[in-house]
């Protein structure tokens, strides 16, 4: 392993390394889905959270959360092999506080589940081969699966608020439906993906039951704008084919002062 180069992210400059075969040489040469920054920057405006990131691949979440709040509280879930080494390596060597990762793919249920991609670290891995193309599918992984209702105790010792976010690659209701506890106990701020469902991997179903479910719950549903972080509110996930609102902000109702600033 060695340090590669440095990224700067707002005010802060990350120690980027490279590890074998020039692996994380690519994923941080700039910032990935800047307009989370401004999404960040309001929420921590408002409050302190404990940042709840499931998928974490290389670390691209992090830095920013890291960039907005220096001590801000992660905890990361990530089942691929060489994803969690790479970001453990990424908080070590960037002194990271309070970060941890956590090596699991989380679900509604819990197991061991086969882990699909076009290759070791490919970003649009699945848990549901259904989801991607057979005859494309080169690398293969076992991994445990839990839930992260599972991990209820360890989140909610933090007492402090959450922000839990989401990228799965078309699963996202799954990781939901396993963490309905905490999400019913802590009213979490949740970001998470919704793909246009013309992908072979999304069911448009499953946008129907996420809007569902957390209108159910008394939450406001925002689109969020990938050119300039601002949001949108919205009353269904329908999304056949837009991929300039791929991400969503899903807040509770007695909480949306926390999000005027990007209205």
């Amino acid at each position: 392993m060695r340090t590669g180069y440095t990224l700067k992210v707002l005010n802060t400059l990350f120690r980027i390394p490279i590890i074998e075969n020039k692996v994380g040489f690519g994923y941080h040469q700039s910032i990935t889905e800047p307009f989370l920054l401004n999404i960040f920057k309001e929420l921590y405006r408002h409050k302190d959270f404990l940042f709840v990131d499931v998928g974490v691949n290389f670390g691209q979440t992090l830095l920013k959360l890291k960039a907005v709040k220096h001590d801000a509280s992660y905890i990361g879930f990530e089942p691929i092999g060489l994803c969690s080494y790479y970001t453990s390596l990424l908080i070590k060597v960037n002194s990271l506080l309070d970060a941890r990762i956590i090596r699991c793919a989380l679900s509604d249920s819990q197991g061991v589940i086969i882990i699909y991609s076009h290759g070791e670290g490919d970003t649009r891995s699945t848990i549901i081969k259904e989801q991607i193309e057979s005859n494309n599918v080169s690398f293969q992984e076992h991994v445990p699966v839990l839930t992260l209702d599972i991990f209820s105790s360890l989140i909610l010792e933090h007492e402090k608020e959450i922000i839990l976010k989401v990228d799965v690659e078309g699963a996202e209701k799954l990781v939901f439906e396993g963490a309905d506890n905490v999400i019913t106990l802590k009213r979490p701020v949740v970001i998470f993906e919704n793909l246009p469902f013309t992908l072979s991997r999304v069911k448009e179903k499953d946008q129907l039951d996420i809007a569902n479910y957390f209108l159910g719950k008394s939450y406001l549903l925002f689109s969020i704008e990938q050119a300039n972080g601002r949001i949108a509110n919205i009353t269904n996930l329908y999304n056949k084919d837009n991929f300039s609102s791929l991400d969503i902000l899903a807040i509770p109702r007695e909480k949306k002062d926390w999000i005027s600033g990007l209205l």
